[in-house]
C-alpha cells in the first residue's frame, strides 16, 4: 500500500543506468559530431583521436526527407550530453532519497505531534473539570467552616468545635482556605 509520500519508481532502473554508463565508458569518447555530408549518408565521427584522424562512428544512409542528418545530430548530441546528463540524474536521486527521508521524519514528527495535542487536549479537559471540582469543593469547605476561633483547653482539645484536638478541623479548614485563592465564602 502506498501513500503520497512513497517516491515514484525509477522510469530508468539502477541496473539499467549502470549498463548505459558502461557503454558510454567503452565508446569512443565525446565530442561527437557529424562528419561529412555526401549525397548518399550522412556520417558520424568521433573527436580527432590521436595521430589526427576522427574515427568513424557510424553513417546515416540518405533519406528523402533528411532524416539521415537529424539522426546523426540526435546521436552525436546524446552521445556528447550523456555523461553529464547522467551524473545530474545521479544527483537528483539523491536529493529525491534526501526529501523522501525528511518526508517520512515530518511525517513521523506530524503524528507525535497529533498524539501529543490529544493528550494536551485529554489534560486540559481534566484540569479543567479537577479546578471546577476543586472550587465546588473550596466553597463547600468554606460554608461548613464555623467562623468563631479555635478555644483548646488544657488537654488541647477545641472548646468551641466538638472538642477535636489541636489543630481543629475548623482551623486546617481555615489556613487551607487563606493558602489557595479562589473561592470565598459565599
Amino acid at each position: 500500500m502506498s501513500n503520497e509520500h512513497d517516491a515514484p519508481a525509477p522510469v530508468i532502473e539502477p541496473a539499467a543506468l549502470a549498463a548505459l554508463r558502461e557503454l558510454l565508458d567503452n565508446a569512443s569518447p565525446p565530442p561527437w559530431d557529424t562528419g561529412s555530408r555526401r549525397h548518399n549518408a550522412t556520417v558520424l565521427a568521433t573527436s580527432i583521436a590521436e595521430g589526427g584522424v576522427a574515427a568513424v562512428v557510424a553513417t546515416f544512409p540518405w533519406h528523402h526527407d533528411a532524416r539521415h542528418y537529424t539522426d546523426a545530430l540526435v546521436v552525436a548530441a546524446l552521445r556528447n550530453a550523456a555523461p553529464a546528463l547522467l551524473a545530474e540524474l545521479a544527483q537528483l536521486r539523491t536529493v529525491a532519497a534526501d526529501y523522501d527521508a525528511r518526508g517520512d521524519a515530518l511525517a513521523i514528527a506530524t503524528g507525535a505531534l497529533s498524539d501529543l495535542r490529544e493528550k494536551v487536549t485529554d489534560h486540559s479537559a481534566a484540569v479543567d473539570s479537577l479546578s471546577s471540582e476543586n472550587a465546588q469543593l473550596r466553597l463547600l469547605v468554606a460554608e461548613l467552616t464555623d467562623d468563631d476561633p479555635c478555644r483548646y483547653d488544657h488537654h488541647g482539645y477545641c472548646q468551641a468545635h466538638s472538642l477535636d484536638e489541636a489543630p481543629c478541623p475548623h482551623a486546617r479548614a481555615k489556613e487551607l482556605l487563606a493558602e489557595s485563592p479562589g473561592a470565598d465564602r459565599g
